[in-house]
């Protein structure tokens, strides 16, 4: 019996280690909330914890603490306690008192959000946009290095025989991405050319310009000595 208690007093245990790893500020004794320090920092990519409350909120507390700082904590003070007389005693985990002259959380607030809002943009970049530059890059490359044609046997065995079904749903897909491509080639293809139009267009338009003003100080001219006779 002893043994079955004891397993079952463990697992409720294990159940309270992610709270209990979470440290709570001093201020309010709440959950702090975690961050990551930008790659400017002095200790870039180090995780800590600081108040839950915004920084513009004039009740939030100096609370900090670097994450790695709590799980050492944590390890030093299991949850197993220390037993007295037949009873178990928790240990509350402590904080350390920091320099806070030195420490800005501000900035290191500030830089992980940033952290955090450019990579969520370059998660939610739209495929177009992916593809765009992907064919942007393939077109560069074939300016730069000439392409090399593969001349494939017929009776190659790789050519005659039939597509495994499984590699159906791939060929469809990169079928849909070379059609993008090849609209996309073709879309930079056309607005290269009206480009070059433009230009034409504007080149004779300013030679029109100068074959005007040319006309307007001749008739000038012609004006002033009908003036003058």
């Amino acid at each position: 019996m002893s043994r079955v208690t004891t397993r079952v007093n463990t697992r409720t245990r294990n159940e309270q280690d992610d709270d209990e790893e979470v440290p709570k500020c001093s201020g309010h004794q709440r959950l702090a909330k975690q961050f990551v320090a930008g790659p400017t920092a002095k200790n870039p990519g180090r995780s800590f914890y600081a108040c839950p409350l915004s920084r513009n909120d004039p009740q939030r507390c100096k609370f900090f603490q670097w994450a790695d700082e709590s799980e050492k904590t944590t390890v030093a003070t299991p949850g197993e306690g220390h037993r007295l007389g037949g009873r178990q005693l928790q240990t509350p985990p402590q904080t350390h008192e920091i320099d806070w002259s030195k420490v800005d959380t501000d900035k290191l607030e500030r830089e992980a959000s940033a952290s955090q809002s450019s990579q969520q943009a370059v998660n939610t970049t739209p495929l177009n946009e992916r593809l765009s530059s992907l064919a942007k890059r393939k077109t560069d490359d074939e300016d730069v290095t000439p392409v090399k044609r593969i001349h494939l046997d017929p009776q190659s065995p790789f050519v005659t025989s039939p597509m495994h079904p499984a590699l159906s749903p791939s060929t469809h897909h990169l079928e849909e991405v070379s059609e993008h491509l090849h609209r996309q080639d073709r879309l930079i293809k056309a607005g290269q050319a009206a480009k070059e139009g433009l230009r034409s267009q504007i080149n004779r338009l300013k030679d029109r310009n100068a074959e005007l003003e040319a006309r307007v100080k001749q008739l000038e001219s012609q004006i002033e000595q009908m003036r003058r006779g």
